[in-house]
């Protein structure tokens, strides 16, 4: 949507619209489609700035999604720190090894993992996009869809 504004092109909701896309699989497949979001996010921003004529809301959206997400990553480790910081300052040592192993097991956990993962395609999207390198710059990161 952020691209098509800044082509100078509208954008609009069709009611009833059908869209298929198809499951990606798990595993590799996954995997590479993670990564080639995550790289099309980068690339749909580079450059960019917000959409000129909209809305206060508007642009605090498009700030948010400028911003946050390619910074996901280091918010994730100062807020980790943050946790073990007090915890050593409200209790010692030994409240901070327990946050430490409450952090370690959040970890193992499903949704922590799969957003660590995500946070990794982030994290490596955000490299070669800084880069100009690798496949982000050759990449068709669009889906197939019918």
């Amino acid at each position: 949507m952020f691209q098509v504004r800044a082509s100078g092109r509208g954008v609009r909701r069709v009611a009833d619209a059908l869209f298929l896309e198809p499951k990606t699989p798990r595993g590799a497949a996954a995997r590479s489609q993670g990564l080639r979001r995550a790289r099309a996010y980068f690339q749909a921003l580079q450059g960019r700035r917000a959409p000129l004529g909209e809305g206060l809301l508007d642009r605090a959206q498009w700030a948010f999604y400028a911003h946050v997400p390619r910074r996901a990553p280091e918010l994730v480790l100062l807020g980790a720190l943050a946790i073990v910081s007090l915890a050593t300052w409200w209790g010692g040592g030994i409240a901070a090894a327990g946050a430490l192993a409450a952090l370690a097991g959040a970890a193992a956990l499903p949704a922590p993992r799969r957003a660590l993962e995500l946070l990794g395609w982030i994290r490596r999207a955000r490299r070669e996009a800084a880069l100009g390198s690798g496949r982000a710059a050759r990449d068709r990161w669009e889906m197939a869809r019918t």
